[in-house]
Formats: C-alpha cells, sequence, structure tokens
C-alpha cells in the first residue's frame, strides 16, 4: 500500500517553475525504492538493481550519470573489504589476533571487553564494511559465551554481545575507510566539488573523539553489566591460542600484505593512489600464484546486494545533484537553518535523528548529503563539519540496528 500511494501522492503535486516534472518524477521514484529498502517487501538488492535504470528511462539520465558510482572507487574498495574478511576468517589470523588481544589485556573479563574492542580498531583499518566486520566479531562474542557456559541474556553475556556491537559499530569511524557509513556521504560531497578530508586528515580530526567515546562506552559496559560473578578466562584463551600453533606461512603472508596496505594508505598523499584503489591492489595480490591466499570460491563471501544497495545510494545522491534537486531542498531549508553555525548544526542533529525512524542509514546519507552540502555552502559555513553531524547522528540510528 505505502509502496504506491506515497509515489503517487507525490505525482500529484503541481509543478512550479522551482519544482520542475523531473523533479517530481526524481522524488516519486527515490521515495518508493527508499520505502521498498525500509519495508523490504522485496530484497534490497533487486531495488537497488533496478533503481539506475528507472532514473534513465522515466528521467531520461545519461547512463554515464546513473552508473556513475561504479566509477567511483566506493564499491570496489568494499568488494576487497569482503574478499579481505574471507581470508582473514580462512587463514585464522583473525582468531589469532582476537585471542592475543585478550590474552594481552588479561584474560579476565575486563580483558575479554578491551580485547574485543582491540580487535574491532585493528580490523577497522582493513575493512570498509560493517557488515563484514559483524559477521567476524559477532561470531568471535558469540563463540567466547558458548565456550564460556555464559547464558544468553545474562550480565556476562550481554556485555560482551554489547561490546561486540561497539567493536563493529563505534571503532568503524576511527578511521575514514573504516565504514560506508563514511565513504558514501564523502563521496558525494566529493563529487559535488567538496575538498575530502585524506586518510591522515580524517584520523586527526576524528580518531581521538571517536577513542574517548568508545572509552566512554566500554566504561558504561562495565559498569552496567558487571558480571554476578568474577570470570577468569586467561587459561582457555591460552589453549585456544595454543590449538592455532606457531603463526603460519598464509598468515604471515597476510600480515606483509596488510602492513603494506596501512603504510601505502598512510602515504597516500605521497604517491598519489586513491585508498579505495590500494585495498582493491591488496585484495589482488591474495590471489597471485605464489601467494594464492584466495581463490574464486571467496567471491562467494562477498556480499553483492550490499554492494549494489551502496552504489544505489550514490546513484540518488547523483542524480539529484544533476537535476538540482539538491539546489531546491537547500532553498527550502536556508531560512530554517540560517543564523549561526551553531543552528546549523542543532538544525541537521535533529533531522538526522528524525531520518532513523525513516530510513536506513545509507538511504539517510544518500538522501541528504546533497542538500546539506548545498545548505552550508549557501550560508558560508564549512560543509564537512556539518556533514560529520549527520553521519555521528545517523550512526546512532545504525549501531541501534546492529544491537538488535
Amino acid at each position: 500500500g505505502i509502496n504506491i500511494i506515497i509515489p503517487i501522492l507525490i505525482l500529484c503535486i503541481p509543478t512550479t517553475a522551482l519544482f520542475t516534472s523531473d523533479m517530481k518524477i526524481f522524488f516519486a521514484i527515490t521515495a518508493a525504492a527508499i520505502i521498498l529498502i525500509a519495508t523490504e517487501n522485496i530484497p534490497t538488492g533487486a531495488t537497488a538493481l533496478i533503481l539506475p535504470i528507472t532514473y534513465i528511462i522515466f528521467l531520461g539520465v545519461d547512463a554515464s550519470v546513473a552508473f556513475k558510482p561504479w566509477s567511483m572507487e566506493i564499491p570496489w574498495l568494499v568488494v576487497a573489504g569482503f574478499l579481505i574478511t574471507a581470508v582473514l576468517e580462512k587463514t585464522g589470523l583473525m582468531k589469532r589476533l582476537a585471542y592475543n588481544s585478550i590474552l594481552l589485556t588479561g584474560g579476565s573479563f575486563k580483558g575479554i571487553i578491551v580485547g574485543i574492542l582491540l580487535t574491532g580498531t585493528i580490523l577497522s583499518f582493513l575493512i570498509a564494511d560493517v557488515t563484514a566486520k559483524a559477521v567476524l566479531i559477532g561470531a568471535l562474542a558469540l563463540s567466547i559465551c558458548k565456550a564460556l557456559n555464559l547464558e544468553l541474556g545474562n550480565r556476562a553475556a550481554s556485555a560482551i554481545g554489547a561490546t561486540a556491537w561497539m567493536a563493529v559499530s563505534g571503532t568503524s569511524y576511527l578511521v575514514y575507510t573504516g565504514s560506508t557509513g563514511n565513504l558514501v556521504p564523502f563521496g558525494l560531497a566529493g563529487n559535488m566539488g567538496v575538498q575530502i578530508p585524506s586518510y591522515v586528515q580524517y584520523m586527526l580530526h576524528m580518531f581521538v573523539p571517536q577513542l574517548v567515546y568508545i572509552i566512554i562506552c566500554t566504561v558504561v559496559i562495565l559498569l552496567i553489566f558487571k558480571p554476578e560473578k568474577e570470570i577468569e578466562s586467561k587459561e582457555y584463551f591460552k589453549q585456544e591460542k595454543d590449538k592455532l600453533g606457531k603463526v603460519k606461512v598464509d598468515e604471515w603472508k597476510v600480515i606483509v600484505i596488510a602492513a603494506a596496505l596501512i603504510i601505502a594508505i598512510l602515504t597516500s598523499s605521497l604517491h598519489g593512489i586513491s585508498v579505495g584503489w590500494l585495498f582493491v591492489i591488496a585484495a589482488f595480490i591474495m590471489f597471485l600464484p605464489g601467494i594464492k591466499l584466495a581463490d574464486s570460491k571467496d567471491f562467494t563471501q562477498v556480499k553483492f546486494p550490499v554492494v549494489l544497495f551502496i552504489t544505489a545510494c550514490l546513484c540518488i545522491g547523483i542524480v539529484s545533484n544533476t537535476l538540482g534537486v539538491g539546489q531546491f531542498v537547500a532553498d527550502i531549508f536556508k531560512p530554517i537553518l540560517e543564523g549561526s553555525p551553531v543552528k546549523m548544526l542543532a538544525g541537521v542533529w535533529g533531522l538526522s535523528w528524525v531520518s532513523n525512524f525513516a530510513l536506513t542509514p545509507l538511504a539517510a546519507y544518500s538522501a541528504f548529503t546533497t542538500p546539506l552540502v548545498e545548505t552550508a555552502t549557501a550560508l558560508g559555513i564549512n560543509p564537512i563539519p556539518v556533514m560529520q553531524n549527520n553521519i555521528q547522528k545517523v550512526v546512532f540510528g545504525r549501531e541501534n540496528n546492529i544491537q538488535k
């Protein structure tokens, strides 16, 4: 019902000199797509697959515009991230990393919590999609609960679950490539000519504030979910680590490739290769003869519906910018948000909070990034803090979804 009613109502709105026929059709198509994604009446991947085609057919948008997201680094970076995730799991390096992190932090209950967070932080440098990281961290958290005979729902298990959520979502915003929640809005803003922070600049801006947020959340988890009795698990993790044996050749290969990738990312301003392409190169190297860390079977671990969804979100933003939709919406918001940077940021925070109830995070980013950038630019405000405000607020909705 709602999938059809809302687009029809949009099509019934009279056009004006500012609200053109193309804009009306764009809003109707986009609303239908977002509702289908939100309600999941049909698979998200199917909706994402058809969306650019509808823009081409009904709006006459050039294919080079509708499919421009595929010429950007973001979808390829995500694919590479899934492949790297598969290799980390297949080689056993993920388990070794987790066990060493927990033992390094003492092996006690607090050590488990800090160790899981440390594991998530390290993975954020290598994996660009929260879904891929959730698979690894979620499996780790569940295995720890089962191994320690923790009943799901008790304080200790709840603490581990909440920590897994923080290790997946909270740590993803420590670095630029840690989440598609960064990549999509920054990619859209970059397409509009906004000067996007480099990987190192992003870390200088966000690493410490996000780390403080993670530390505060960790303290809250330890206080609220303090277990009824002391949990000493050091011996268990030591045994599990011993089962893995010495570091295998394949694990050393992954370590060397990962180290080279991080160094290349941090020096990208020197060699000029975009971060996304560096991830793809790293994933490709894993398939080379003599290295053979990955094979054709690992492509089955790539969640292509997620990749399609990301490109669809980018497509919405790019097409809206081409049609002037962003400027149209910005003209509506400008009188409400103008006055001061604080008023602008407060208004964006409120808008982002409300969007959590109706949109998925990536859908919210694709819907609001272009108008927010246009509005900030028109008001003479740096759009980067405005975007960060939007990203961080929408993150709360995203984290709630992951926790559930």
